[in-house]
């Protein structure tokens, strides 16, 4: 999936998303494997193969156009486990790719309460890697907190997109406290040319969501 930049126009890197075909039946997303793939250890492994095959894939690409940007989602369970700074470690240095290009998707809720799963994003985040909290705004809780997680994007829930002067007021107030401790934002969910240019007013550095290549086009 396309990750635009919104500060000059262009496309940023990707998102790897993870799919499982089904000969003649609807093909299950990550949405759905999660759940399932979490309940054991498999899911690490799930985990770990993505990873790999994302940084081939971004590795194959001509140093020129490379993209800046590769974002792997993580699972909580994976997260939890010491073995995920090695995974991370093992799969940039298959495919060569500079740590500062990969960014690992989080759920706000797998880092908000857990010191384990901060303190791996912390040893590898000094590697270079950077760390983007998926769900950033959705979740209640003291803002001293958040202000010292490893953090260094946050994605804002696509409900935060929705129109109406209240929900406006919410985008900006969300991108502004996330500014305010230094993060970088991105907006998810953006099917169209209106909606990024919302996200850009509003100061987020990122979109990214099913848009059309035409969509694509018109913010490149």
């Amino acid at each position: 999936e396309p990750v635009l930049d919104l500060r000059s126009p262009g496309r940023a890197g990707y998102e790897a998303k993870v799919s499982w075909p089904r000969p003649g039946e609807d093909e299950l997303g990550r949405a759905e494997l999660l759940p399932v793939a979490e309940r054991t250890e498999l899911v690490c492994d799930l985990d770990t193969w993505a990873l790999r095959e994302a940084v081939r894939q971004a590795a194959a690409i001509p140093l020129a156009s490379r993209p800046a940007l590769l974002a792997v989602p993580l699972s909580g369970r994976h997260l939890r486990r010491g073995r995920v700074v090695t995974d991370v470690v093992d799969a940039l240095a298959s495919g060569q790719l500079d740590p500062a290009r990969l960014v690992l998707v989080v759920l706000a809720e797998d880092l908000a309460d857990d010191l384990a799963v901060a303190a791996h994003l912390e040893e590898l985040r000094a590697l270079g890697v950077r760390v983007c909290v998926d769900g950033f705004g959705t979740h209640e809780g003291p803002t001293d907190r958040w202000s010292r997680l490893p953090v260094d994007l946050v994605r804002i829930d696509p409900e935060t997109l929705s129109g109406g002067p209240l929900r406006s007021s919410l985008l900006r107030l969300t991108v502004e406290t996330a500014h305010t401790f230094g993060w970088e934002v991105v907006g998810s969910g953006v099917r169209g040319t209106e909606q990024a240019a919302a996200l850009a007013a509003v100061g987020c550095e990122y979109a990214q969501g099913p848009m059309s290549r035409r969509t694509v086009a018109a913010l490149s």
